[in-house]
């Protein structure tokens, strides 16, 4: 990343994992696993892919930060958003997924889905 723009997405992951500190214990676990590893993915990337991944993160934060405030987590993805996607990204998607489903089964509760409507 150019050192500014390398500055600008320290700033943002730093205000993610903040952001974080708010949300239940499992969805901050896999939401700062999923965070770190995205922004570690991206420290090398080239310099055409940096403004739409900031750009993705920042929508990311600021829909985050308006949830906290209702404590009603989640919206639906829309099906061109999938069909937009790589097949490696499709990939990550399925892995969040399972990930999802296991909070569910090892919590004891409904999963991220119960907990995001406030059951």
């Amino acid at each position: 990343m150019a050192s500014q723009t390398k500055l600008v997405a320290l700033d943002l992951y730093k205000s993610i994992r903040r952001l974080h500190r708010h949300l239940p214990p499992a969805m901050r676990s896999l939401g700062n696993t999923y965070v770190t590893g995205e922004f570690r993915r991206h420290a090398s990337a080239e310099p055409q892919y940096l403004p739409p991944f900031i750009s993705s993160w920042q929508a990311y934060h600021d829909d985050l930060a308006a949830q906290l405030l209702t404590r009603q987590f989640g919206k639906p993805m829309l099906p061109e958003q999938v069909t937009r996607m790589r097949e490696e990204q499709v990939g990550q998607l399925f892995e969040l997924y399972q990930g999802i489903k296991g909070i569910g089964k090892d919590g004891g509760g409904e999963g991220i889905a119960g907990t995001a409507r406030g059951s």
